[in-house]
This record gives structure tokens, sequence and C-alpha cells, in this order.
């Protein structure tokens, strides 16, 4: 029944008849098998949306008006669109048109979730001094389906901007692309200790391709411009030496009237093209509080030829959620592994 169900026969009908057999212990089976109609889609509805656009719901089905209803396509459209960030639940119901056979009115009911998330902190300490941080996401920005995300961090000794938006669908076939830029200013690692300024700025774009239901590719670049600076008074050995050896370095003889002593200052500039490359898998039920499932990825960064700087970083996640206990306890497994040389 299901095997039919798959091919348009939505409401075929299979009946078991069993028979005695002369050996004992033994029973045959005969099925009758009644196809009935091929069952064909008349509309599809969306019920219970309030900020969604409709063409988001309907670039996540698997199934077409006017097209043969299978009831794999069915669950497979249910599951995108559940694991859409901002959709909480989501069921479906068919429905016969009055006077006709072989048509079918689908209706997916949706529960909505919070689209936009606004947070902000602010905290002390002796080390950092004032800190103040802000972020506002939306997963749906203006009901296109779209992302975007701002990041905000400041402190005494550190101040962190990054802007970000994604767009799932550039194209029909589902290539999505995300762009974003990052703009860092960390005065020091820890205010007490190690002296260590440095100055980043990263920008760029980066693509996702599907290759099937679960799996994706992803490529990118991205453009990064950083200047460090270390001081031989009180910066560590081992940040002084890298600033010298690498990018275009520079020192400079400072006089500190406050303690009456001359010290160097380290610094370099260098920008660089990093090349970005990965692999995604993603079989969770849903984006939000998965219960069954997994999401792996293996991505790399690499610089690319003739940079100033030359370095690359492996990476590769894993996560499993297991339900246990009658689906109400998830059981979850993460695990992330980054490896890099230069």
């Amino acid at each position: 029944q299901n095997l039919l169900g798959q091919f348009g026969y939505a409401f075929a009908k299979v009946d078991p008849v069993p028979t005695t057999d002369k050996a004992p212990g033994i029973v045959g089976l005969t099925f009758f098998v009644d196809p009935g109609n091929r069952v064909y889609v008349r509309n599809i509805t969306f019920s219970g949306v309030k900020r969604i656009n409709d063409e988001v719901l309907r670039r996540e089905m698997r199934i077409l008006e006017g097209g043969w209803l299978s009831n794999v396509a069915l669950e497979r459209s249910k599951q995108r669109i559940q694991k859409l960030p901002y959709v909480k639940d989501v069921s479906y119901s068919k429905n016969r048109v009055p006077g006709s056979p072989d048509q079918v009115d689908v209706d997916y009911k949706i529960t909505q979730g919070p689209a936009a998330q606004l947070s902000g902190g602010i905290g002390y300490s002796a080390t950092y001094k004032l800190m103040l941080n802000a972020n506002y996401a939306d997963a749906d920005f203006l009901g296109t389906g779209n992302r975007f995300a701002v990041d905000l961090e400041g402190g005494a000794y550190n101040k962190v901007y990054t802007v970000q938006y994604s767009n799932p669908y550039i194209t029909m076939n589902g290539i999505g692309q995300t762009l974003s830029a990052t703009y860092s200013d960390v005065t020091q690692f820890v205010s007490s200790s190690s002296n260590f300024s440095s100055k980043n700025l990263s920008l760029g774009p980066t693509w996702s391709i599907p290759i099937s239901e679960f799996q994706f590719l992803s490529a990118g670049v991205a453009f990064e411009s950083s200047h460090l600076l270390t001081t031989s008074y009180s910066s560590a050995q081992q940040a002084q030496e890298w600033v010298q050896q690498n990018g275009h370095s520079y020192s400079r003889l400072v006089h500190e009237d406050y303690t009456n002593n001359d010290f160097e200052l380290y610094g370099t500039d260098y920008s660089d093209v990093l090349f970005v490359a990965g692999w995604g898998l993603d079989s969770r039920n849903r984006s939000l509080f998965a219960d069954r499932g997994n999401r792996t990825a293996v991505n790399f960064r690499i610089t690319s030829p003739g940079s100033t700087v030359r370095y690359w970083i492996g990476n590769f996640g894993f996560q499993q959620y297991v339900p246990i206990y009658k689906h109400d306890v998830t059981l979850s497994f993460i695990d992330n592994v980054f490896y890099g040389g230069a």
C-alpha cells in the first residue's frame, strides 16, 4: 500500500485473506490489491501562516499542483518545512475534491515559532573591564525566508562587529548564498599580562550547493586584512617572533615617561585571500530542538597561492540525535575536531 502510494495511488486498498494449509501451524496469505484511480493534487494550501511569504513554503514542496499525489513526497515536504528555523510544527491533511474521484486538496497546517531574536548584555571584570554586547538575528527577514544578523561586542580591550545576510535560494534549484563581514579590534588578550594588539577585517561570500535531499557542498572566498602589534616590554616571546617573521613587519623604538623605559614595538600588516570548501549532511527532523537524525560537516580553509601568510585549517563536526524514553528525551552526541598548519 505504501509502495503504491509513492506513485499516486493514494487510496489503494490491500486486503490480506488467510487460507489454511494441510500442514499444522501453517497459514497461507493471499493479498487482494485494488490500486484504484491515480490521484492528482488540485491545490496546496498553508494554514496558520501569519508572517511567512507563500513562496518561501512552496519552494520546499516536493509535490506540485497538478502532479500525482505521492505519500513519500508529502512526508518529505513536511520535513523540509519543519526544518525551517521559524516553524515549530507541521501536519498535513488530504481532502478529496467533491465530485472528482481522482483529485485531492492538500493542506499543510503550520505552527509558527519566533523568527527574530534580540538580546544584549553588560558585564564587568577586573581583567577585561566593562563589556557590552548586543545581538539581533531574524531567520525570516521581512517574510522572505532570508536570514539577517548583526552581532556587536564592545569593551575596553575587545571590539567585534559582525553583519551577515543569507539567502537560501538565489537560484530555483536551491543554491544558497551567505554574505558576511566581520571587524575585530582586540587591544589585549589579557590586560594584566601579554600585550598583543590586533585589528582584523574579513568579508566575502559563501555558497551552498545541494547535491541530494540531505547533502550539500559549500564553497566560498574571503578577503582578510590584519594588523598585529606587540611590544618587547610585555608581549609573549612567541608573539614577538611571529610578528617579526610574517607579513610586512616593522619595528619602532618607544619611550615610556611613566617608567622611564625604552622598548620596541613590533608590528606587521598582511592581507590574504582565503578559499573555503566543504561538504555537509543534514538529516535532522527539524532545525530547532531536533530529536532524531544527524548533522555532519567537513570544512577546509586555505590561503591562496602567493599570500603573505600561508596557512590552512580543517575541521570535522558531528551531531547525532537519538530519541529515547517514548521520544520525550533525546540523547545528543556532539564532536568537533580542528587541525591546521602553516
